[in-house]
């Protein structure tokens, strides 16, 4: 009997941070984006993330969830000071 595995199951809208490849980004840009967890892929290995402040959705297997924090209760000026650099 097949057993079915829960491991790659997430919370979903929490916050997660999705890594983005080189040729998606500078030297001197970040290595990834923080982004709200929306779901799986149909077809393809992969969980859909949506960056809000750059309008981009991204599928990528490459992900860090923090299921312990709801991405909108994350007041807005956090995650837009650490878009412009001053927070590391």
């Amino acid at each position: 009997m097949y057993v079915p595995n829960y491991f790659s199951f997430r919370v979903f809208g929490c916050t997660c941070f999705v890594f983005r490849r080189h040729a998606k980004r500078s030297k001197l840009s970040y290595r990834s984006a923080i982004c709200v967890f929306l779901g799986y892929g149909e077809g393809k290995k992969g969980y859909h993330s949506f960056d809000p402040i750059t309008q981009k959705l991204y599928v990528s297997c490459h992900v860090v969830f923090l299921e312990h924090i709801p991405f909108f209760s994350i007041p807005s000026t956090t995650y837009s000071l650490t878009r412009l650099g001053v927070i590391v």
